[in-house]
């Protein structure tokens, strides 16, 4: 009777642990978000130099800017549409030779007679992303620049002061009518306006390519590390999911704290993969 009863024990023991490792085994993987730091808040060092700090925090990508120099062979030369071949093969090999990615490039209002040239930089880099803030009116040169080339342009968005775009309908309407405009949407400049950051993404859907993402201190109005502020973060993530956005998360912080402006965005990136 003991055997007989042990071996009860022992087989209800095992059906248990497989049921168990059958859950594990079920479980959905964690959702490898993309993350890129933002050239534009590290414009007091070289591109070389970010692109080595975001490699060191396991960032998936770098987005440029004409504020930063390339740095390393090439110190004073800008970050723009006027790089030489030799320059632009520097910055490629820079990139791959640290397995990140060109994220994006922007955010700039340009001449419309410029159009063209920054859109076929961004051809020859393999960016996949443009982002501009120009009025209504040049959109539809933007789009059929952006189709040429393959190049996907994201409208931005500032402040209340800035333009109309803050308002998620607004800009959501603008880019409607266009295959190649998407939105790159800031939930900083939503918080100080007044905006729910998960309203302003469902009204903008499947149009969001690129996030300008930041935690914010109310009613401050001031940036800080994902986590560390204000706003719903674990909601605004599972909004994204729920619409399927799969673009790039680009960590910004404009607060006033910059000595520790690493560590902000290593919290940010650290949250990003717990979540």
């Amino acid at each position: 009777m003991n055997r007989i009863l042990f071996l009860s024990v022992l087989a209800a023991a095992v059906l248990s642990f497989g049921c168990a490792g059958a859950d594990r085994a079920q479980e959905p993987a964690k959702k490898h978000r993309k993350i890129a730091l933002h050239g534009y808040v590290y414009q007091d060092i070289s591109l070389a130099d970010t692109v080595k700090k975001a490699a060191e925090m396991k960032a998936d990508g770098v987005v440029l800017t004409k504020r930063q120099f390339i740095g390393g062979k090439y110190p004073k030369a800008r970050v723009d549409e006027k790089m030489t071949p030799e320059q632009r093969e520097y910055v490629k090999k820079m990139f791959a030779d640290s397995g990140l990615e060109i994220a994006g490039f922007g955010v700039y209002s340009v001449p419309v007679d410029q159009i063209d040239a920054h859109l076929d930089f961004c051809k020859d880099m393999g960016i996949a992303v443009f982002t501009e803030e120009h009025k209504r009116a040049d959109q539809k040169l933007w789009n059929d620049s952006a189709e040429k080339r393959g190049v996907k342009v994201a409208l931005h968005h500032h402040g209340r002061k800035t333009n109309e775009y803050w308002d998620p309908k607004v800009i959501a309407e603008t880019v409607s009518k266009y295959g190649n405009i998407g939105v790159c949407a800031d939930n900083g400049h939503w918080a100080r306006a007044g905006v729910d950051a998960c309203y302003g993404y469902k009204t903008i859907g499947k149009k969001l390519v690129m996030l300008h993402f930041k935690d914010v201190i109310l009613p401050r109005g001031e940036d800080t590390w994902l986590g560390g502020g204000s706003l719903d973060v674990p909601k605004m993530l599972e909004t994204l999911d729920g619409i399927g956005f799969d673009g790039y998360f680009v960590l910004e912080y404009e607060g006033g704290d910059k000595k520790n402006l690493d560590s902000i965005m290593r919290k940010s990136i650290e949250f990003l993969r717990a979540h």
